[in-house]
């Protein structure tokens, strides 16, 4: 029981295991998920910011007869892939690329309890995964096609295959928010780059590009993986109920342990 002896015993290091309890509560169940809304919240907004028709300080221009005298610079490249504009956007994502570290802790999760149950289903996150990609059929091994020999299937339940399905559409989330990534990167206009996406296209196909982005950012990404992250944030919870229970119940007991202790022996 390590160093608690006994409550009165100024060896007891409660207040630094109770520390821990406390700092793993802050970091796991107050402080990130209120990181990742601020963050989910700024990427929303950036993505919907609008960007002057024209370049600023090169806006058209009329004499005192309203005739154009200069018709102005258009603004070809959007606000939100200006590269000068990326830095706060860029420390947003990496919350929720910290975040998105949280799907093999739930994937771990239920894999353990459908090897503890194996007869009952489950706790799964709730979302509903799109329609599964077909099965293709395995190669027949050399065994089987030249030799004659047959491998019987080992049959899976109904729970078994969905929650297999679950499974493969929770670990397509972090790929998704990967490829959202890299076409966003993709189309980032630096000072001395011509090759990148708001190069090569117009500036209506970027307008069309941003739109695309931000509805794959809000219905494939965050909308599928906020109840993943809600799943994992209650099994933390539920894990450090558990070892504050048992933190607390084996105080209980020491302290028991300890007035025994003092009652049998009056000089103590």
């Amino acid at each position: 029981m390590g160093n608690i002896d006994k409550l009165d015993d100024k060896k007891v290091g409660t207040d630094g295991i109770i520390s821990v309890y406390q700092s793993y509560f802050t970091k796991f169940v107050d402080q990130d998920p209120i990181l990742l809304d601020k963050a989910i919240q700024f990427i929303d907004k950036f993505l919907l910011k609008p960007t002057p028709k024209y370049v600023e300080g090169k806006e058209p221009k009329l004499d005192t007869q309203s005739h154009i005298i200069f018709s102005g610079e258009e603004q070809k490249y959007l606000y939100q892939f200006w590269y000068e504009n990326i830095g706060e956007f860029t420390e947003k994502t990496r919350v929720i690329d910290s975040a998105m570290k949280v799907i093999n802790v739930v994937v771990m999760d239920i894999r353990k309890q459908l090897k503890e149950s194996p007869n009952m289903t489950p706790d799964l996150p709730l979302i509903t995964p799109t329609k599964p990609e077909p099965v293709l059929k395995p190669k027949k091994s050399f065994g089987e096609k030249y030799l004659g020999m047959t491998k019987e299937p080992v049959p899976l339940s109904t729970t078994d295959l969905s929650v297999e399905e679950m499974i493969k559409f929770i670990l397509k989330i972090p790929v998704r928010w990967g490829n959202w990534k890299e076409w966003y990167v993709g189309s980032i206009k630096y000072e001395n780059d011509t090759g990148s996406l708001s190069d090569i296209n117009e500036r209506s196909g970027m307008e069309y590009t941003l739109a695309r982005l931000r509805e794959f950012f809000n219905y494939y990404i965050i909308t599928n993986f906020m109840p993943v992250y809600q799943y994992a944030m209650d099994h933390h919870l539920t894990g450090l109920m558990k070892y504050t229970g048992d933190f607390v119940n084996a105080l209980a007991r020491v302290q028991h342990e300890s007035e025994q202790m003092n009652q049998g022996n009056p000089n103590i």
